[in-house]
């Protein structure tokens, strides 16, 4: 999101910050290992574009069954009601995700074959098998062949009108499926981003980072790291809210605010001996932000860091 980027001493809380989890994801394949994406969304254009045209397809089917039934408000608010219900239910198909996305990230950085991994493996395909789900998909269809049916009840005459109206609501049936409960969770997501961060902006200590968190790669000197210690990525303000650095022999990963997943790739720019590692510990970082409202960072104030870095250089 731009406003976790614009502002790197801004951090949403951590109900915020979970909101995120729900949104829609894109792998992220760092060496042998992919990670399923954790402060990210893609495919929002998309899913606000498709639910936006099946809604206007649920009004003009709306007034065209209405009419064909004289307005009788029966009828009328049955469609009506019917167009209300399927939203729900697409949100309900979505309950999951948020829980889905955290242990699916758990899992990455879990020891491969351990019994950790194996057991959030088994909590995952659990989620994706929930009942709920699976009843929500079902009764989406159902709804959308009544729908369809009205059609047919009411002009009976008109085959080919018919089958258009099933194809039409089998289309609204395929979105909220598969984009409605996305589009929805990053509009909720945006809403509560956009309001934090005028709170912010207004001087709210709640959302404002003072120090830099700093999390210590222990296992850093056994990977030859040796060779990225000029690697200090700067921006306009002499410091880049994540960085890697390395003082006298100890390697660290530095943020201030928020690390999102598209600060990876920057991080790992060259860095392609120890990609696979240092994909782990941002995400096991990450986790740890996610877990956490602002301010907790515990490290050097923004000058102290610039003077850290100065000294390292």
């Amino acid at each position: 999101m731009p406003a976790v980027i614009k502002y790197p001493d801004f951090e949403p809380s951590s109900g915020t910050k979970k909101l995120w989890l729900s949104t829609r994801k894109a792998e992220i394949k760092v060496g042998d290992i992919t990670l399923p994406g954790l402060f990210s969304t893609v495919g929002y254009s998309l899913d606000k574009s498709l639910f936006s045209f099946a809604m206007a397809l649920e009004v003009i089917g709306f007034l065209i069954i209405s009419a064909l039934a004289d307005w009788g408000v029966l009828i009328a608010g049955t469609v009506l009601a019917l167009v209300v219900i399927d939203v729900f239910l697409a949100i309900g198909l979505h309950w999951k995700q948020s829980a889905i996305c955290n242990l699916s990230n758990q899992k990455a950085v879990a020891a491969p074959g351990g019994m950790n991994a194996i057991r959030l493996e088994a909590q995952i395909k659990k989620l994706k098998k929930w009942w709920g789900g699976k009843l929500c998909v079902v009764l989406l269809w159902v709804f959308a062949v009544i729908k369809a049916s009205g059609f047919y009840v009411l002009n009976p005459d008109t085959y080919i009108f018919g089958i258009l109206m099933f194809l039409i609501y089998s289309f609204i049936a395929y979105v909220h499926i598969y984009h409605t409960g996305y589009f929805l969770a990053e509009f909720r997501f945006r809403r509560a981003l956009k309001k934090e961060v005028n709170e912010f902006l207004n001087g709210n200590a709640a959302y404002i980072v003072p120090r830099f968190r700093e999390f210590g790669l222990e296992s850093a000197n056994d990977l030859e790291l040796g060779e990225f210690k000029d690697e200090i990525h700067e921006d306009d303000r002499g410091i880049r809210a994540n960085a890697l650095i390395c003082d006298k022999s100890k390697w660290s990963l530095i943020t201030w605010g928020l690390m999102d997943d598209g600060d990876l790739g920057k991080m790992l720019n060259g860095n392609k001996k120890i990609k696979a590692y240092l994909a782990v510990e941002y995400l096991k970082a990450q986790l740890e932000i996610l877990a956490k409202d602002s301010p907790v960072a515990v490290g050097p104030k923004l000058e102290e860091m610039q003077a850290k870095l100065c000294n390292i250089k």
